[in-house]
């Protein structure tokens, strides 16, 4: 059924619901109850059968599915289980006749996001749950899809972003930032410029400051007080009305760059020393030919006064087309090859006509990712064959310090795989010296079995080198050190395998970092179990348990138990335990400052006792860590909004190191579970408020039936005559306890719409008139104006509005027909009829019993619910004693008031 309300629902929230209900009875009051919430708009449907159900959510989609477990064709928690598998995600509330804490348990743990009982749930703790319900399953599915785009993001992205409010206090940073500034948020957020270099107010040059001043982007860098430099950007944020609302600050770690730049900028001198001071004849020339650089001697000889303007042109614009020729098609050979043209020996003209012989080097040109760019060259004349001798070993020289003072590990190997050649990178990064490794087999500095087998592979070419990979080396001191190993095979001129080159990148702190971030991400989640199981239940008999199996698994601890404080006795007593072996926890009665438990609350800190079998420590408990074989121990306080609410207590059957990290999530567990207990005790609270509200509105309804009686003599005891033979007709007629409170209370006010009735129709000795009539008929829309602004009487409206109405629709005062008039006013119509005809008016005398069962019997059909009338005949006698006992009181109630 879909429940559609007038046009005041446009706007408002809309959701779609699907009720597994086969009681006919529950499926109406859920129907009612949902109608009559304001606010929101529901589309229910329902299903009767779990196969119904599995169709409608293969068919439909829904927010919610409010299910309960007792069907036709499945019974209990694999009721829930199968439709959980048919619902693909949609979040269930399960709803149970019964307050069964086993299945209420399961069905939690099973996956349900709430658990209800009927008749034990108002219309706004259902709505809560249900819209709970789905914000909780959007939020883990959000959660999930963050988690893996934050994953994906915080592995790529090496910039830090950190947003600050208009005061320059700090709200939000990535993980780059915190790991920049090498503290957790928590201790972050708050602080200012602290966080950098320890100020606590801005500095004149702090590019946050100055953008929020000026209200533009501002770049900067920032200084750390490790000494580390940040480039940053700081971008000012505004609001909808254009105000600037805070700051947020983008910045990349540029230290290394900085001295990489400089280390750089001192190899490019050391370079332009070395090219523009020898006098060969030395160039760099990209993929076409084109000159990139040349040195001064090459520029001389070239005819020109400066090298740069040797750039972008080719040996065409100096040399014979031949010689131009012949200089493009080694250059091709060497970059096709990667194989360099050693001191080839040709002629050379140049520009000025002049004609030399020189020694020719031509090598490839490869950058960082080992692809080839281009070429370089050096000619030498080799007429002055000493000077050129003396310059080559100087060159080499300076390119084997560039070797190795590389920032890779690099070794070569010759075709046996022994190491041949290795640079001071490498043998600092392993911990060995030179005589260590050269000669030795590069497999023996390699972890594992295979790796023999693929180097003799590479080498013989029946393996494919090329492809970096990560492997673990094994350093002189017995440590592994991950790295990322980049292998190229080395060729002589006729194209054979001469030996392999290997170049090593340190990554051990990339490493640690992926592995404190997984830490990371498992406490999170963990953090997100023991939150959904605190938010599953209200109730501290569900929630502690599931809190004490997922916080021992979360802590990889043997057992925990919590231990809650008594407001009254001040003692903290045991609640709930999990990993025990024996009864002895259970037992635990400590006093406020007794004991490490009784410390730990009265102090307000955690106390640890890593060894207890240490016979200095008094630990006050002794058979119970002796029948439970444990040997650590840690006591957590908790404390909610200032106040203690007890501790919990770890034990474990090993040795447990107290590590910062792991007590720090600890404390952090523990808050989580203080919350729940706050929340709890509150939610126990708010109960018993209900509880004392229902109890004063009854008396305050009863309190008006009575003023109503007063008014009216001759009726005096008929609305509690009425009552109790309505309640118990419905009782009989299947009504849930829970809804034939709602029919007492409309049955006790069902004429308190006559207070708007005058008094000259209202006691009326004689029969209406017309005219009077029509104002008698208007005291159930009195009552309905009366009770529609009272929310607790909602439900109880049915009888004073609609007792009047017919099943054949000729009823007043809107004329509902069948089934549409509610079950309530059809039962007590039919009750109160029967009371007013079988009681003495003034007008006429009171009819006897076969009378008035006559006139019941002959309306049947028109006046009144068929189904109703049949019950209530059958039962009549049962009805008529207990009416005579209430008739009989109400006498007695009249005598006392006339005495």
């Amino acid at each position: 059924m879909t429940n559609l309300a007038d046009n005041s629902h446009v706007n408002e929230e809309l959701i779609r619901t699907l009720l597994v209900e086969d009681n006919p009875a529950d499926t109406r009051i859920m129907e009612m109850t949902l109608s009559d919430i304001s606010g929101v708009k529901f589309e229910l449907l329902t299903a009767a059968t779990l196969s119904q159900a599995s169709q409608l959510v293969a068919d439909r989609r829904f927010d919610v599915i409010l299910l309960d477990l007792s069907l036709p064709d499945s019974r209990g928690i694999e009721t829930f289980r199968a439709m959980k598998s048919a619902a693909k995600g949609i979040p269930i509330v399960v709803m149970s006749g019964l307050p069964d804490d086993q299945v209420a348990m399961e069905a939690v743990r099973n996956g349900a996001q709430d658990y209800l009982v009927k008749g034990h749930v108002g219309a706004d703790v259902l709505v809560r749950s249900m819209r709970y319900a789905i914000q909780r399953r959007r939020g883990e599915e959000s959660f999930h899809d963050l988690e893996q785009e934050k994953a994906y993001i915080l592995d790529s992205m090496s910039e830090y972003l950190v947003h600050m409010d208009a005061n320059m206090q700090v709200r939000w940073l990535n993980k780059a930032a915190l790991d920049a500034v090498g503290l957790p948020m928590d201790k972050v957020c708050g602080l200012r410029c602290q966080v950098w270099c320890g100020q606590e107010k801005p500095c004149g040059g702090c590019p946050a400051a100055k953008a929020i001043k000026s209200g533009k982007p501002v770049e900067g860098e920032r200084v750390f007080r490790d000494g580390r430099i940040w480039a940053c950007r700081a971008s000012p944020i505004r609001d909808a009305a254009g105000n600037i609302t805070g700051v947020l600050e983008t910045a990349t770690d540029v230290t290394d760059r900085k001295r990489t730049e400089e280390a750089l900028g001192w190899g490019r001198h050391l370079l332009g020393t070395l090219m523009d001071n020898v006098p060969d004849y030395i160039y760099f020339k990209d993929a076409q030919g084109r000159f990139i650089r040349v040195n001064k001697a090459m520029a001389g000889k070239l005819g020109l006064a400066d090298p740069a303007q040797a750039s972008g042109k080719t040996d065409a614009d100096y040399h014979p087309p031949e010689q131009a020729r012949q200089a493009a098609l080694d250059e091709q050979q060497v970059m096709q090859t990667c194989q360099p043209i050693v001191s080839k020996e040709e002629q050379t003209i140049w520009p000025d006509g002049s004609l030399t012989w020189a020694s020719i080097t031509k090598m490839p040109l490869i950058d960082r990712e080992g692809k080839v760019i281009g070429t370089f060259g050096l000619s030498r004349d080799i007429t002055v064959h000493k000077n050129v001798e003396d310059t080559l070993r100087e060159s080499e020289a300076r390119f084997r310090q560039l070797f190795d003072d590389s920032p890779a590990g690099y070794h070569e190997l010759d075709m046996e795989g022994r190491i041949i050649q290795v640079n001071r990178t490498e043998l600092k990064m392993l911990g060995y010296s030179a005589q260590e490794m050269l000669g030795r087999f590069a497999w023996e500095f390699f972890e594992g079995q295979t790796a023999k087998a693929i180097i003799l592979g590479k080498l013989s070419g029946k393996i494919h080198a090329g492809k970096a990979f990560e492997r673990n080396l094994i350093c002189k001191d017995g440590s592994l050190m991950p790295a990322i190993i980049d292998d190229k095979i080395l060729y002589d001129k006729e194209d054979s395998i001469i030996g392999m080159r290997v170049t090593l990148t340190d990554i051990s702190e990339r490493r640690l970092a992926e592995e404190m971030f997984q830490r990371q991400l498992q406490r999170l989640g963990a953090l997100r179990d023991v939150d959904m199981a605190i938010n599953a239940s209200m109730d501290l008999r569900l929630t502690l348990p599931v809190l004490l199996e997922k916080l021992t698994l979360a802590l990889q601890v043997d057992a925990a138990n919590i231990l809650l404080l008594s407001a009254y006795t001040q003692t903290l007593e045991y609640a709930s335990g999990r990993g025990f072996r024996t009864e002895l926890i259970k037992h635990t009665r400590l006093r406020l400052g007794e004991g490490h438990p009784g410390s730990a609350a009265i102090e307000r800190r955690t106390m640890t006792v890593p060894d207890l079998r240490d016979t200095s420590v008094v630990f006050g408990r002794q058979d119970l860590i002796e029948a439970e074989e444990f040997v650590s121990y840690f006591c957590v306080p908790l404390v909610a909004k200032g106040q203690i609410k007890g501790v919990i207590e770890i034990f474990n059957r090993s040795p447990k190191p107290a590590e910062p990290e792991w007590l720090e999530f600890l404390e952090t567990l523990a808050g989580q579970a203080a919350m729940a207990i706050d929340n709890a005790a509150m939610f126990d609270n708010l109960q018993r408020s209900n509880i004392d509200l229902v109890l004063a509105y009854d008396y305050t309804i009863e309190g008006w039936s009575r003023a109503l009686e007063l008014r009216d003599a001759e009726t005096e005891g008929h609305a509690a005559r009425v009552t109790d033979m309505t309640v118990q007709l419905g009782r009989m007629m299947g009504l849930r306890e829970d809804e034939l409170a709602h029919v007492r209370r409309g049955a006790l006010l069902h004429d308190i719409g006559k207070m708007g009735v005058p008094d000259s129709i209202l006691l009326k000795p004689g029969p209406l008139n017309d005219e009077e009539w029509v104002v008698m008929k208007k005291h159930p829309g009195h009552a309905y104006e009366m009770l529609s602004t009272v929310s607790y009487l909602k439900q109880a409206m049915d009888i004073p509005y609609c007792h009047h109405e017919k099943w054949d629709g000729t009823g007043y005062p809107r004329g509902l027909k069948g089934e549409y008039i509610p079950m309530a006013a059809r039962i007590f119509a039919i009750i109160d009829v029967w009371d007013a005809l079988s009681s003495a008016r003034p007008y006429r005398a009171a009819w006897p019993d076969e009378k008035v069962l006559a006139y019941i019997q002959s309306n049947t059909g028109t006046h009144f619910d068929p189904e109703v009338a049949q019950t209530f005949l059958r039962v009549y006698p049962n009805l008529k004693a207990s009416y005579a006992r209430a008739a009989n009181a109400a006498q007695v109630n009249l005598t006392q008031k006339a005495v």
